[in-house]
């Protein structure tokens, strides 16, 4: 069995994502296989338990606590750094351990693992505040919407799956970015788990399709840009492209880019659900904007980039797009959770198709350049 395990280690330490998730996949599915009934309900019904305990280990800061104690740490070291009762600690702690998260070394000792490294770090711990936060309710608020809605897809934009969860008539975006803690773990997290995907510029050819492009008109909009990560991006991977590029988003974010995009970027404040006002770019670009949208928003978001079009032009779309079979889990998670926050999907190749044809639009190809994500530019024009 010792072998057998350094061997998956090995395996998995050269992986590419995509290899590593195929791993990953594969030990789940042996894990499954040789559960009892009364296995496979004791892991399902407890899964709300084990977040619970890593949230409330977070709260009290035990993982970091754990992992910069040169030697492992007793119940009565952490309970006395945080003035909590040592009998408590002690259960949340072997639960924990019993899970993997952290290591018993010795009675009411505990060292770090791997998974202890991991959930120490500050952007994971952002992810579990929002999944926990917001996204656990709107979970829990799913089978009972869904019962009630007869079972049909979610469409309404202020009236879904997340508002009902946490009783409000706001979107979204504007319940989470109402709060600033939230909006700051928010932020962190996306900024964070955005950070770590290849970008579309390592593989989609700009520099090819841009060849000759005049330098006074506007060669990349970035339309909904928050803070510029992306433009930022562009500009670094092709600094001497000719032509005009353009951050556009709402008057925060656009504030925010200052210290983001390079000083030749044009700052613009501007709403996609109003007309585009720089016509005659090369690339509209749109980067995980629609998936948060319904399909009627997505269209009035599309009609409005519309006449700012040339025969040249082109919207670019970056994001997921679907296989039609075998979905991965990451995936089909974030197409139930754009469901759940926002009456959304992520979409396939087919689905893409329909939405973009409905405002008069074509695709002209797909360029997938991160498997293990599914992530493409859907080129769109006239």
């Amino acid at each position: 069995m010792e072998s057998l395990i350094a061997k998956i280690q090995q395996e998995a330490a050269s992986a590419s994502y995509v290899a590593r998730k195929k791993l990953l996949d594969t030990l789940r599915d042996l894990q499954y296989s040789i559960e009892t009934p009364e296995d496979a309900m004791q892991r399902v019904i407890h899964m709300n338990l084990h977040f619970a305990s890593i949230k409330t280990a977070v709260d009290l800061n035990l993982f970091n606590d754990i992992l910069d104690n040169s030697e492992p740490s007793t119940i009565e070291y952490l309970a006395a750094k945080h003035d909590a009762d040592p009998q408590l600690l002690g259960r949340i702690l072997r639960y924990l351990a019993s899970l993997g998260v952290i290591k018993e070394t010795d009675r009411d000792t505990f060292a770090a693992t791997p998974y202890t490294s991991n959930l120490g770090k500050p952007e994971i711990q952002a992810g579990l505040y929002v999944y926990f936060d917001m996204c656990n309710p709107t979970y829990q608020e799913m089978p009972h919407y869904l019962a009630e809605t007869g079972y049909k897809d979610p469409t309404s934009f202020t009236d879904g799956i997340f508002q009902r969860a946490h009783k409000t008539d706001l979107h979204t975006f504007a319940w989470v970015h109402g709060d600033p803690a939230r909006s700051a773990h928010f932020n962190h997290f996306m900024k964070a788990q955005r950070g770590s995907q290849v970008k579309c510029f390592e593989l989609y050819p700009f520099d090819k399709e841009s060849e000759g492009w005049p330098s006074e008109k506007p060669l990349f909009v970035d339309v909904g840009g928050g803070a510029g990560y992306q433009t930022a991006a562009f500009k670094e991977k092709f600094p001497n492209l000719p032509g005009r590029v353009v951050l556009q988003d709402l008057p925060e974010p656009v504030e925010d880019a200052k210290s983001v995009v390079p000083s030749d970027v044009e700052r613009m404040v501007h709403n996609f659900f109003e007309p585009q006002p720089i016509k005659g770019a090369k690339y509209y670009y749109l980067r995980m904007i629609l998936h948060d949208h319904t399909d009627e928003n997505s269209k009035k978001i599309l009609a409005n980039l519309v006449p700012a079009l040339e025969k040249d032009s082109l919207i670019l779309l970056d994001e997921m797009v679907l296989p039609t079979r075998h979905v991965d889990e990451p995936s089909t998670q974030a197409d139930l959770t754009m469901m759940a926050f926002h009456s959304s999907m992520e979409r396939s190749e087919e689905q893409w198709a329909k939405l973009v044809g409905a405002v008069g639009l074509k695709i002209k190809k797909v360029v997938l350049y991160a498997p293990g994500f599914n992530l493409s530019v859907v080129a769109c024009g006239l």
